[in-house]
This record gives C-alpha cells, structure tokens and sequence, in this order.
C-alpha cells in the first residue's frame, strides 16, 4: 500500500557474505562468525547458505542470529549421523525436504530443524546490522571447518519514502484539494 503512494526500494534476494572465514571447529567448542548489512530495509525472506566440512555431521548444531540478537533460528541439530560435510547446504523456509530427512553429504536445500523457530521469525526486522552464525562441535574425536557462509534476504524499504517521492505525493495532494474546491 504505501508503495503506491511512493517509490519504494526492493531488496529482492541480496547475498551477503561474510569476511570472517574459515574458522575451525575444535572438539567441544562453537565458533562465531559474523556478517555486516549494510542497507536499511524491512525483511521478507531470509534464506542461509552454508559450506562446512566436518569428519562426523551429527556432532554438530548451528544457528544463526539477526542484529537484534532476540531470536536464534537453529539450522541444523545434530544430523546426518558418521557422515561428513554440509556443502553449500541452502537453509530455506519453502524447501519440500527438512534438514532431518536429509543425508550427508548435505548438498542442496534444506528447511531448517523443525524444532524451533523458522527463518521466517526475522520478517519485519530491519536487515542492516551484524548477523551471526554459531557452529559447535558437541564431542570429541572429530574436528572441522566452517568455510564459508552466506545470506539471502529479499525485503523493501517501504517505510522510508524516497525524497523525490514525497515532493510528487504532496504535489497530488495539493491538486486533489484544489480540484475539490471547484
């Protein structure tokens, strides 16, 4: 609706990457990594890509967090048994396959655990901001790498009007009010 009255700016699908990896992933520990948006808008879809090798899936969880830091969204709970690697593994609300049925090697995309909540918790958050994802390792034996992750966020910045936008929309006010005068 308010886009009608203005211009509006649409963040469809914008990745993010972060700087900060790879990382590894001792026996018994978690490791952080961050991501910085930069641009100001409204979410409407979040999807997480990440790229983790690791000897032993199931010794695993990780979750990811917005720049409000007020809900952790859990990707993955300890899955895929002895098997090894999540490889550009795609966390996506809309995936037909949750990421409990799947197997390692974990390749394609997944919908989070379905214990907890979705990725679609973070619509209506402003996407700008430090993102984190967390990785723990929960035994011994097996050690790994975070390589690599990223962020998918679609969105609109239909809350803030554009300068030009409001300069037309007080124009075709003014007229509206002239025309109803007559």
């Amino acid at each position: 609706m308010l886009c009608a009255l203005w211009a509006c700016s649409a963040f469809a699908g914008t990745v993010y990457v972060s700087t900060d990896v790879p990382k590894t992933i001792l026996d018994n520990t978690s490791v952080g990594s961050e991501i910085t948006v930069p641009d100001s808008f409204l979410i409407t879809d979040v999807n997480v890509t990440v790229n983790i090798s690791h000897t032993f899936d199931s010794d695993l969880f990780f979750l990811v967090y917005s720049p409000q830091q007020n809900i952790g969204v859990y990707l993955a709970y300890l899955v895929g048994g002895s098997g090894d690697n999540f490889v550009n593994t795609v966390f996506d609300d809309s995936a037909a396959t949750p990421i409990e049925s799947g197997t390692a090697p974990f390749a394609g995309v997944y919908r989070p655990r379905s214990n907890g909540p979705p990725l679609s918790s973070f619509i209506g958050q402003n996407a700008q901001g430090t993102w984190s994802l967390w990785v723990a390792d929960t035994a011994t034996v097996d050690t790994g790498t975070l390589n690599s992750w990223s962020l998918e966020i679609s969105g609109s910045s239909s809350d803030v009007p554009e300068p030009g936008s409001l300069v037309a929309l007080a124009s075709g006010l003014i007229f509206l009010c002239c025309l109803r005068r007559k």
